[in-house]
């Protein structure tokens, strides 16, 4: 299985199902998406310049690039599959007549940084689904922005939580943040 290509499949049906006209990658990805071997080859360029500068060995450089091209397919790939779930789980959702909640303007964001703001984790995406709507998030508890140390504190327990790749929530909940709770993320609710 070629996984950008069925990622690419999966934005053609996520433009069907839900009406969504794009998706923000993480910008790591995004750039390996756009073109592969331009992304892997910015991955080796500071070495090459070493190596041309004489501050490594060829040994060394070989060492150090196949690390960083290791390093770099197996974190693009994974977010490759993992966007491709999330975006068929989303279409899945909405296949019997759903609609996207939020965000409204149409285009969903897989980005991660710069989407949480102090005290805040927002949905990447609420859906109705016909019997009730779902919000889901990505990657969450992401760490939460911090200025000083009073906010690092009350963050803490968020660097140190479980991080599951997809979190979903039945109804529309717009923050997952709840800092009193350890850790702070709002529990669901159990429906008997």
């Amino acid at each position: 299985m070629n996984g950008s290509a069925e990622l690419k499949k999966s934005l053609k049906v996520l433009g069907e199902s839900l009406g969504v006209a794009g998706v923000i990658f993480p910008r790591e990805l995004g750039s390996f998406l756009e073109d592969p071997e331009a992304h892997l080859r910015k991955k080796l360029f500071i070495y090459a310049m070493d190596l041309a500068r004489g501050k490594l060995t060829i040994k060394s450089f070989e060492e150090k690039s196949r690390r960083a091209i290791q390093t770099s397919l197996q974190t693009n790939l994974r977010g490759v599959y993992q966007s491709w779930v999330f975006l068929m789980i989303l279409s899945y959702a909405a296949s019997e007549g759903g609609y996207l909640l939020y965000p409204k303007h149409d285009y969903l964001s897989l980005e991660r940084s710069g989407r949480q703001k102090l005290s805040s984790i927002p949905p990447n995406a609420v859906i109705e689904t016909g019997r009730g709507a779902l919000s889901f998030f990505l990657e969450a508890p992401r760490p939460i922005a911090w200025e000083d140390t009073e906010d690092l504190r009350k963050v803490w327990k968020l660097y140190k939580a479980m991080r599951p790749d997809i979190l979903v929530y039945g109804g529309k909940i717009m923050d997952i943040f709840e800092e009193d709770l350890d850790p702070p993320i709002k529990k669901a609710r159990r429906h008997n």
